[in-house]
């Protein structure tokens, strides 16, 4: 099943059903995004708009917003649904 597939049919269409984490954070430098597997600088972004914005200080993970599929910097404490790289 592709992402576009497994997100239509378990999110609604309100903007917070689906809020998933996608492992990038600014954890070690505030505004600094780096992936979380490996460090490394973020080569591609897909933020909302005024995203990110440190809304709270705890905010220093990344998370895809369905529908959509744009970015945000949410809180990295609450328990929420991931997104995995995976090689094919």
């Amino acid at each position: 099943m592709n992402l576009s597939t497994y997100l239509s049919a378990n999110c609604s269409t309100s903007w917070t059903s689906c809020v998933l984490y996608i492992g990038g954070n600014d954890l070690s430098v505030e505004g600094s995004f780096v992936w979380s597997s490996d460090g490394r600088p973020l080569n591609y972004t897909n933020w909302s708009p005024v995203e990110p914005n440190s809304y709270t200080a705890d905010d220093n993970c990344i998370v895809m917003i369905y529908p959509g599929g744009r970015w945000a910097d949410f809180g990295c404490r609450q328990e929420r649904q991931f997104l995995c790289k995976k090689s094919l």
